[in-house]
């Protein structure tokens, strides 16, 4: 088991190029004080990876809870986590979607595994239902990046002020220090009118899932990359040392700029971020594998506060379909 925190799919992500089970709580689930902030206006959500939906189960009942001065509280759940993985979670009605989120595609392998995941799931007796995802693109991304970037120039300077030393671009990498001059660069009311962006997404997003306790989708855009793929490279390279150097004030407000200078990782993690944004629970499960011997994590969103489904149905899938054995044809643990 690890320890991990999603802000954009930081527990799902890994968890589904890993062949591990990872769920990112609902906000407010697992606090993040008494010393730390909200981080990034509350999309973190803190929680673990583990090999086993027990596991995980066992860690969330643990970290749960809530403490004087913790902003937001959930009501503690009415079973717990363990309690609800050795129950059958009833027929569900579940959305999926093969839409490519914020993304620009969806790898076909991906589609053809989210179908067969949904016919799984309807031959478990749960009510299928395919559906299109309520994603304006385009605006996703750049408030999502203002929002982000203003966070980041945020935490370096409070570093600077901690430390007493300004912050120099050689002291974070290459990208960080380009996301925190697109920070600098933004006013107060540019991030004012991202996160009333944001909001009306989750209006509309959470209006879109009433009908539905479940929706799934792929957790990625594409299977996984080789370590360092996602590194920038040569032409972003070159964007990202004229953003850590050049003004760029009027530029960074250009939105085909924001969205372009980060859509590597956009599409990558095409899945992730809308829960995030929303605060609902969000699991990836390890439930298939790519042509090339590759984990494929299948993700499954939950109503605000409503871990105890996604439990029970990851455990209801892990029985039928158990991963815990498999491995890559490469793996860390390999012998010779």
């Amino acid at each position: 088991m690890a320890s991990a925190s999603d802000g954009g799919g930081s527990i799902r992500v890994p968890a589904s190029c890993c062949g591990l089970f990872g769920l990112k709580p609902s906000r407010g689930r697992v606090p993040s004080g008494p010393d730390a902030a909200d981080g990034w206006f509350g999309f973190i959500a803190e929680g673990v990876v583990s090999r086993s939906v027990r596991d995980s189960a066992l860690m969330l009942d643990a970290l749960q809870g809530d403490y004087p001065a913790q902003l937001l509280k959930l009501a503690p759940p009415k079973t717990s986590c363990m309690d609800a993985i050795s129950k059958p979670p009833g027929k569900l009605r579940i959305a999926f979607s093969t839409h490519p989120g914020i993304g620009l595609e969806l790898d076909p392998e991906l589609k053809d595994k989210v179908r067969e995941t949904a016919r799984m799931l309807e031959g478990m007796g749960h009510r299928v239902e395919e559906v299109q995802l309520p994603i304006d693109r385009e605006e996703f991304i750049y408030s999502y990046s203002v929002l982000i970037a203003s966070e980041v120039a945020a935490t370096i300077s409070t570093a600077e002020r901690r430390n007493g030393v300004k912050a120099k671009s050689s002291d974070v990498e290459l990208r960080t220090w380009g996301i925190k001059r697109l920070g600098d660069s933004f006013s107060a009311g540019d991030v004012s009118l991202a996160l009333w962006s944001m909001h009306q997404f989750s209006r509309r997003w959470m209006s879109f899932f009433e009908p539905y306790d479940v929706l799934l989708t792929s957790t990625l855009g594409k299977p996984p990359v080789e370590v360092g793929g996602l590194l920038p490279g040569m032409t972003d390279t070159v964007l990202l040392k004229a953003i850590s150097k050049l003004p760029i004030g009027h530029i960074a407000k250009r939105r085909e700029f924001v969205v372009k200078a980060s859509e590597v990782v956009y599409n990558y993690c095409s899945q992730t971020m809308p829960a995030n944004v929303t605060g609902q629970p969000s699991m990836s499960v390890p439930l298939h594998w790519s042509r090339s011997g590759l984990p494929l994590g299948m993700m499954f969103t939950g109503r605000f506060g409503d871990e105890a489904t996604l439990f029970a149905l990851a455990a209801e899938l892990e029985r039928a379909s158990p991963w815990s054995h498999k491995r890559p044809a490469v793996w860390a643990g390999q012998e010779g």
